[in-house]
């Protein structure tokens, strides 16, 4: 699994094109805007992702030579840190509730707006890129950490709520960028 969820930490605007040859222009992303990064270990000069396009839904695209900035791993900026049965976790914060899946892409459960999701690695879904991998949630009462176990794997995923906006002020999982 070597997708991983970005956020744009450029300063600057950036364009993404339709395909990897840069002949059709389909949107940007913006500074501190995140996007599903996808992995692509072939193309070199150019980096596909899936983002929100102008019209709100999901889209794939390429970015062309993307600097570290411009694909910078969300947990750069996590919301905070938690201490969980001894293991250190980067924490984000979820503005509205999100269904929360099995590795099999079946429904584990959901997370409620105001509570946080647990991570080690900014890794996110195969299928799904902007489905952001986590091994735990907080219970909606007590705010215990919760391990989010699918069929003995350890973790699960959280949708992050791109659909729904994904610049830093709008997206659901949200952090410190």
């Amino acid at each position: 699994m070597d997708n991983k969820f970005c956020i744009n930490n450029s300063g600057s605007e950036v364009e993404v094109y339709s395909s990897y040859n840069k002949n059709n222009y389909i949107g940007t992303i913006y500074n501190r805007e995140a996007f599903g990064c996808i992995e692509n270990v072939e193309m070199l000069e150019y980096q596909q992702i899936q983002f929100r396009n102008k019209l709100g839904s999901l889209q794939l695209g390429w970015l062309y030579r993307p600097t570290a900035a411009i694909i910078t791993p969300c947990i750069k900026y996590p919301y905070g840190t938690a201490k969980i049965n001894g293991v250190s976790f980067y924490t984000f914060m979820m503005r509205r509730k999100e269904t929360i899946y099995k590795a099999d892409a079946t429904v584990w459960g959901e997370v409620l707006a105001g509570k946080m999701v647990a991570c080690t690695t900014a890794a996110s879904g195969e299928m799904h890129p902007t489905w952001k991998l986590i091994s735990y949630v907080q219970h909606s009462s007590t705010g215990a950490w919760i391990k989010v176990d699918s069929g003995g794997n350890g973790y699960g995923f959280v949708n992050t709520g791109l659909d729904y906006g994904s610049e830093w002020s709008t997206i659901p999982f949200y952090g410190s960028w």
